[in-house]
């Protein structure tokens, strides 16, 4: 049998291969310029290059929530109304604008942003705030980078019941409900008082560090990126922590307000005591003069 000529052998195979590789491009070009489906959806085991695969583009990012005002009116206790967008606040005026140049009509909210609004008496003294959105706004004078949260600092506010069930307690809530990721803010207070600034200091800025504004001491207008109005409450001296994003508890509070007033000291009573006791505050009111604690006496030498 007559051996093939070894180069004929090489210069066949050469051949052959070169072939292949121009029936592969030929296929390759064709279905990548087609909407004919790639072929390995019908001979199994042939994947061609594609494209799409290698330079995939970036998913498109949600678009951005509409610029608007929103009020919660349903709620017994208290409503609560946000400004979605660049808040402007006049202070003589009481009034935060949302401007928006595609805004075609103009929009008017108002609240009085204290949690007791079943009792009209009282909130009838509440500084109520006008919000407005429309095409145009007051120039911005005094320019901040974190939201405001509003609320009035009037009604029962001074007394000590009231001080934390118509005023702290909600403004935990609130922080925790708006802000669940610990993130800063401004206080905006209504008819705040100096001597009540000054006696709650401590407590107020360990809620935010940042000077508080209180808009019957200002002329200039102030902005902000965004700004809720009013506090929640979920009843007298109550925190459900079913309806909070966190499930922040009473006990949460009570660890807020050791942060607040023990600067990182351990509590005086741990100095003397091997086991820790719990504390007792008697709010009382001199004179006799409503609600009083009969036998005061007695509980103080119990307690």
């Amino acid at each position: 049998m007559n051996k093939r000529n070894p180069k004929i052998a090489i210069l066949l195979c050469l051949a052959f291969l070169v072939h292949f590789f121009i029936i592969h491009t030929t296929i390759h070009s064709f279905f990548s310029r087609s909407n004919v489906p790639s072929l390995s959806k019908y001979i199994p085991g042939i994947e061609l290059f594609n494209r799409s695969n290698v330079f995939q583009k970036d998913p498109i990012p949600p678009s951005p929530q509409p610029k608007q005002i929103n009020c919660d009116r349903s709620h017994r206790f208290y409503d609560l109304c946000t400004i979605n967008g660049p808040a402007v606040l006049d202070p003589v005026s009481s009034t935060l604008y949302l401007s928006d140049p595609t805004i075609s009509s103009a929009t008017v909210e108002k609240i009085r942003p204290y949690p007791r609004k079943w009792e009209k008496p009282v909130m009838a003294g509440i500084q109520e705030f006008t919000l407005i959105s429309n095409s145009k706004s007051p120039v911005c004078q005094t320019r901040h980078k974190l939201p405001a949260i509003v609320f009035s600092a009037v009604g029962y506010t001074g007394n000590f019941f009231h001080d934390f069930n118509d005023g702290f307690i909600p403004l935990f809530i609130t922080v925790n409900s708006v802000f669940p990721s610990n993130q800063d803010f401004i206080l905006v207070i209504s008819q705040a008082r100096n001597w009540w600034i000054s006696k709650y200091g401590d407590l107020l800025h360990t809620y935010s560090k940042h000077p508080i504004i209180i808009p019957e001491n200002e002329t200039s207008t102030h902005c902000f990126p965004y700004a809720t109005l009013g506090l929640i409450s979920h009843g007298s001296m109550t925190i459900n922590p079913k309806l909070m994003p966190n499930s922040q508890a009473f006990t949460h509070f009570r660890a807020f307000l050791d942060k607040a007033y023990n600067h990182g000291q351990n509590h005086p009573w741990k100095f003397n005591s091997p086991k820790p006791r719990p504390r007792l505050v008697l709010a009382t009111r001199n004179g006799g003069v409503g609600r009083v604690i009969s036998n005061q006496n007695q509980v103080k030498t119990f307690s």
